[in-house]
């Protein structure tokens, strides 16, 4: 039997050369000669991220590398919001490629079709039948603009506005909605038999600035692929912990399902208030909002599958979604930080036998909400892999895909791929 490799590893220093001198000893250490590296970081070392990734570079010479900004991790050694962390893996039997697309924001559809493009040519020729895809794409980047400082803007001027600047802010600075799901349909469109985990870059659950990593460099508002044909199985899986409650009807939304003007009906705001069967105003409180949104996220059926949708802006006439929803039944839910916990155990306890190692994108917004009880988390991950290595990264959208199925993307929700002989 062929000799799989695998390590992950994390840094806390602060210098640059010591975060990759770090990572280096510890990689090369455990897995000599690596076919590929998925790194991670926190923005706190935004400044430090080139030095490292030259670092890096200099001591695995031509290694594929891709990876991004997130707002925390988890590995078998500890649950962090700041830091950098690695997977490293070595399989002969294993091919390897790295795709990437730009202007994810402004041309989604051809930042995928140029992605996948370049992991369909790059694998054409290998012999192994599996195909696999860790895709990272830049996130929700939240422009400034003046007289908005938060996620609730209750002026009726104002929501004009920034309704009208955001198209114009997407189109010349990408500084937007992700439009995750616009590039996905794309590469999944083009790489059908390949499975799929995703996670979308963020900074510190800001919203600010996010980055991409491809080799020794740093992109913005880009798609980084890393494909793989190997002979090792994988499956992937996700969840939420979320329970289903009222059934309501989207009537009106924007162009790109994102923006919900009308539910029943209804003016958007005051009708997700009185389902909450909470007060307006309280729903325009932006210090309640920032605290207590992520306890009642509402969710739509992708087939019988339950997928989150987030608001992160409530306006004076509508609602923006960090996600696509779609025009008819969507459902309140109610999700608990106890839930949330149990999601994972429940995830990965569904998926049958032990893995050799294992790869999970978690949403951002359960990290915030969880506070120090994620170290839970970290408990169910390490009872279920037991000595093997995992990586959790905490993201701004997770998804998640099995070949020649469509995928799923989500918010709020624990998506995960576990690799097998």
């Amino acid at each position: 039997m062929k000799e799989l490799k695998v390590c992950v590893e994390s840094s806390r220093q602060w210098e640059a050369k010591d975060v990759a001198e770090e990572l280096s000893s510890k990689v090369k250490k455990a897995v000599p000669d690596p076919k590929f590296l998925l790194l991670f970081g926190t923005i706190d070392y935004e400044d430090k991220f080139k030095d490292i990734l030259s670092g890096l570079a200099s001591n695995f010479a031509k290694m594929p590398l891709v990876g991004g900004t997130v707002a925390g991790f988890i590995t078998s050694e500890g649950c962090y919001t700041r830091g950098m962390a690695v997977l490293a893996v070595d399989y002969p039997n294993m091919d390897v490629a790295v795709g990437v697309g730009h202007n994810t924001k402004r041309s989604p559809e051809k930042a995928g079709a140029e992605c996948a493009k370049q992991i369909k040519e790059k694998l054409m020729s290998s012999k192994w039948k599996n195909s696999f895809l860790f895709t990272f794409i830049a996130g929700l980047e939240i422009p400034k603009m003046p007289g908005v400082s938060g996620p609730v803007i209750r002026s009726g001027t104002m929501t004009k506005l920034v309704k009208g600047g955001m198209k114009v802010m997407q189109f010349l600075i990408q500084k937007s909605i992700g439009r995750e799901e616009d590039v996905l349909d794309q590469i999944t469109r083009e790489l059908p038999d390949y499975g799929m985990i995703h996670g979308s870059t963020i900074d510190n659950v800001k919203m600010a600035k996010n980055y991409q990593f491809c080799g020794k460099e740093i992109l913005t508002n880009t798609v980084v692929c890393l494909g793989i044909r190997t002979d090792l199985n994988f499956d992937s899986d996700f969840g939420n912990g979320a329970k289903q409650n009222i059934k309501f009807d989207v009537t009106e939304i924007s162009k790109n399902n994102q923006i919900v003007s009308r539910i029943n009906g209804q003016p958007a705001p005051s009708e997700f208030s009185r389902l909450l069967r909470k007060p307006e105003d309280l729903l325009f409180d932006g210090k309640y909002y920032v605290k207590r949104f992520p306890y009642f996220p509402c969710g739509m059926l992708q087939g019988d599958r339950l997928l989150l949708r987030a608001f992160v802006f409530v306006m004076s006439d509508s609602l923006l979604s960090m996600s696509k929803m779609h025009k008819g039944d969507i459902f309140t839910v109610s999700i608990t930080g106890k839930n949330m916990i149990e999601s994972v155990k429940d995830t990965l306890s569904s998926m049958g036998k032990k893995p050799e190692f294992g790869f999970a994108s978690e949403c951002a917004i359960r990290l915030m909400t969880l506070g120090s009880d994620i170290e839970k988390v970290r408990d169910n991950m390490k009872a279920f892999f037991k000595e093997k290595p995992f990586l959790v990264i905490y993201v701004a959208g997770e998804g998640v895909k099995k070949p020649n199925h469509e995928y799923f993307y989500m918010n709020e929700s624990f998506a995960v791929t576990l690799f097998r002989r």
